[in-house]
């Protein structure tokens, strides 16, 4: 992959036309917030080392998002990648484990920072990574998050998932008298009654007071 993200790299710079130093500079200025964000210290990497590891991978990442979802990027190298339907099944994979993130202000900042939505004004960071989901996820990601994603702040592609999944509506909190949750079997002793939910959202989870039901998609 290491080949790779060097080959996609020499294409994000001939694609933008900014030079390489200018990348260098905007993630070196956020690389204390940047080393902030990873559970892991990185005490190992200099900071030459660091600003390459996150330019490599920022430059990878945007560069397969425009090959996959704008028809106007063509390569001009023989693409590996793309020629191979697992490789590209194996890094969308890749890309939603949680060890895997990229802090999303520095993809977008380093996107906005290319101008490559001069090349095709209908993308943004926001929209390919939209487009990424959606086909990797489906139902996962509805048509109008978009719309409420442009108002949040997006820690990076799970953190996206996470607001997709949501409720519409935020349910006002209630004081618990326990922090330990009873088991189903423990409900049901209770008098709870389940009821099969209609949404496909697997996080909307409703409770009547009333009536004692618990609906769960």
């Amino acid at each position: 992959m290491e080949e790779h993200k060097r080959l996609y790299l020499r294409e994000f710079l001939e694609l933008t036309k900014v030079r390489v130093r200018d990348f260098i500079a905007a993630i070196a200025e956020s690389e204390t917030r940047l080393r902030s964000c990873y559970a892991e210290t990185f005490d190992k990497l200099s900071k030459e080392e660091f600003v390459e590891m996150v330019l490599l991978d920022c430059s990878f990442l945007i560069m397969f998002f425009l090959k996959a979802f704008s028809p106007g990027i063509q390569s001009r190298y023989i693409d590996r990648i793309f020629n191979k339907p697992w490789m590209l099944d194996e890094i969308s994979i890749d890309l939603c484990l949680l060890e895997n993130q990229l802090p999303f202000f520095i993809v977008e900042d380093l996107f906005n920072l290319s101008k490559i939505q001069h090349h095709c004004e209908e993308y943004s960071m926001i929209k390919l990574t939209y487009a990424f989901l959606l086909a990797a996820w489906q139902s996962w990601v509805s048509e109008e998050i978009l719309e409420k994603i442009n108002l949040l702040k997006v820690e990076h592609f799970v953190d996206f998932l996470r607001i997709c999944q949501q409720p519409a509506q935020e349910m006002q909190p209630k004081k618990l008298a326990t922090i330990t949750t009873p088991s189903v079997a423990e409900l049901h002793r209770a008098g709870i009654k389940f009821k099969l939910g209609s949404s496909i959202n697997p996080l909307l989870i409703k409770f009547d007071d009333n009536k004692g039901t618990l609906e769960i998609p």
